[in-house]
């Protein structure tokens, strides 16, 4: 199980002489906090001085990452420093930090940080201290300049999902309909929040509760069958729109680019998905600057990469980035004609305005002109 491999690399990096470092990584929704605070609790008798925890509330919908000043002030009234007597400077608020901390065998536990400059005055720096970061970004300078050790949370394979499944929704439920669960676990693609998400979407007053949520997979499309109603800034949209925003404007486009893309029907994934160049061609850049931009998208988990020089978004982002790319398309003049522009010649890269601007395209009469449209 994904979890339990994470938490025996954290118990390497714990076991490390001098202050440890590791940076759980992974995609939005992929149980990254879920399994450090695990770890932490499972880890208590290491760390006999106590564990600190930061929310540094790096991808909270509605609000904005806590600043440094903030951080090392929560960190030191937990450790029994007045809010009133915590330097107003940074470094010296780390410095003091550092100072209650040197002697101590502690964890400290920073839980959704947006870059490593976040971090780097708040690691304790002590011999006996381990830091655990979790962040939707790779955080590479971390682990280039810090010595972090990456750990990357993946998603569950099919028979940790039914159980996530089942401790959600209860094994009754689940051990009604075995093959709908197992349906529902693929349609989750093995996100703990997708699932659990799920597991709350049932209508266990129904006879058969899975299936029936499955057929409102089919008819709504899974994002909208896995929305909380009650609290949307606790869905899979809300997430993934965190992330999205965290994206600058030619990383949004590339994004959203990619979720116009769909695959042949009876096509292998891996072969049919687009190239750089391709993709380049599209959003009208270079290569390198196309090259460049894909990059920042697998740093911060938004996509996959494939052999062959290929991309793609994994199912969930996929259906999130087509969902902004009709949104957008709807604000573009004549978007309303559902008007497709034609394909480009094979082999002419240049600019696709109606890429770019949102315009509704089907990819595939871009990236691979003698392949019939698709239908959205």
């Amino acid at each position: 199980m994904a979890s339990a491999r994470a938490c025996a690399e954290l118990d390497a990096v714990a076991d490390r002489c001098g202050s440890g470092l590791a940076i759980v990584t992974g995609p939005p929704g992929s149980g990254k906090s879920a399994v450090a605070v695990h770890w932490a609790h499972r880890a208590a008798d290491r760390f006999p001085d106590g564990q600190l925890y930061v929310d540094l509330r790096g991808h909270r919908p509605g609000t904005g990452p806590l600043s440094t000043a903030e951080a090392l002030t929560y960190l030191l009234v937990g450790l029994g420093v007045p809010a009133g007597a915590v330097p107003a400077d940074d470094a010296q608020a780390a410095a003091v930090f550092r100072s209650l901390v040197a002697d101590r065998r502690m964890l400290v536990l920073l839980d959704g940080a947006v870059c490593a400059e976040q971090i780097r005055l708040l690691r304790p720096g002590g011999p006996d201290t381990c830091t655990v970061v979790t962040s939707r970004d790779s955080l590479v300078g971390l682990a280039v300049h810090d010595a972090g050790r990456p750990v990357r949370i993946g998603p569950l394979d099919r028979e940790a999902s039914v159980r996530l499944l089942a401790r959600a929704a209860g094994d009754r439920v689940v051990a009604a309909e075995p093959g709908a669960a197992r349906s529902l676990a693929d349609r989750c693609e093995g996100l703990p929040l997708a699932l659990r998400i799920a597991a709350a979407a049932l209508d266990t007053g129904a006879r058969n509760p899975i299936a029936g949520l499955l057929d409102r997979m089919r008819g709504e499309g899974r994002l909208d069958a896995l929305e909380l109603h009650s609290d949307g800034s606790a869905g899979l949209e809300a997430a993934f729109a965190c992330s999205y925003r965290a994206l600058d404007v030619p990383q949004q486009r590339m994004f959203t680019l990619l979720g116009l893309w769909t695959e042949p029907p009876g096509t292998d994934p891996a072969q049919a998905a687009p190239t750089v160049p391709a993709l380049a061609a599209a959003a009208g850049l270079t290569v390198a600057r196309a090259r460049a931009v894909l990059r920042g998208l697998a740093d911060v988990h938004l996509l996959v990469r494939l052999p062959g020089d290929r991309c793609a978004l994994p199912g969930l982002l996929h259906d999130y980035a087509l969902r902004l790319a009709h949104e957008e398309s709807a604000t573009v003049p004549g978007a309303a004609s559902g008007a497709v522009p034609p394909p480009l010649p094979a082999g002419v890269p240049g600019i696709v305005p109606g890429v770019v601007s949102g315009a509704p395209l089907d990819i595939r009469r871009v990236l691979f002109p003698s392949r019939p449209a698709a239908r959205v």
